[in-house]
């Protein structure tokens, strides 16, 4: 049931900076704000736009059409390589599945780097957050499984204990899914050893809103 790609189908929405004063993120962000519905976030400065919407703007720029091209033939990047946002946010979307939306902001910061300092040695970074994802327990646990931590959600006033009244998904914030989560790791529940095989260290760093759908049967 579970597949070792599960932690990549997770994340929904990402956010990252764009730097003004840098050559391809300053026509990215040209190209974005002309060919992209902006989703209002209720944050100032702060831009989304759809996966769908990023890549169309993006093929159909001639120049930031290149740049696709060489992420597409990139494997391993090199400090002596010269690499932009393009081609990371390009591989990071090709990587995640169920991507739908970028969440970004532009800083206007002169000074900056994308080089970090690992071990003595440079290597090129983009930083992102997950803002949001998905958590399918179907695709993790068993019947019996789901039942149990269903059970657990109801005892803890997070799902009601009726049936009609009752979805099969719930929001919540990644950090209070862990500590759901660690309930079960006190009684030696399977749950946790699955759930913890599952997901990236990132999902915990990050504490993204996650989607958390699970199935329920009556009680």
């Amino acid at each position: 049931m579970y597949t070792k790609n599960f932690e990549l189908t997770i994340p929904t929405n990402i956010s990252f900076v764009l730097y003004r004063y840098d050559y391809i993120d300053s026509i990215l962000v040209s190209r974005l704000r002309k060919e992209c519905k902006n989703h209002p976030t209720g944050q100032k400065g702060i831009h989304k736009i759809s996966v769908e919407g990023f890549k169309r703007a993006v093929e159909t720029s001639p120049r930031l059409r290149k740049e696709i091209e060489k992420a597409r033939l990139m494997v391993i990047p090199t400090p002596n390589l010269r690499v932009n946002s393009i081609l990371f946010l390009w591989n990071i979307i090709e990587a995640l599945p169920n991507l739908k939306w970028l969440t970004f902001k532009i800083s206007e910061e002169k000074e900056y780097s994308r080089i970090m300092e690992v071990h003595d040695r440079e290597i090129l970074t983009f930083h992102y957050n997950i803002e949001e994802g998905v958590f399918n327990l179907t695709e993790i646990l068993n019947r019996e499984e789901l039942d149990e931590f269903n059970k657990e959600l109801i005892t803890n006033g997070i799902m009601e204990n009726k049936y009609f009244d009752r979805m099969n998904y719930i929001w919540m914030r990644a950090s209070n899914f862990f500590d759901l989560i660690s309930c079960f790791e006190k009684r030696g529940s399977s749950i946790a050893h699955k759930i913890y095989q599952s997901v990236d260290p990132k999902i915990d760093e990050d504490d993204p809103t996650l989607l958390v759908i699970t199935d329920y049967t009556s009680y």
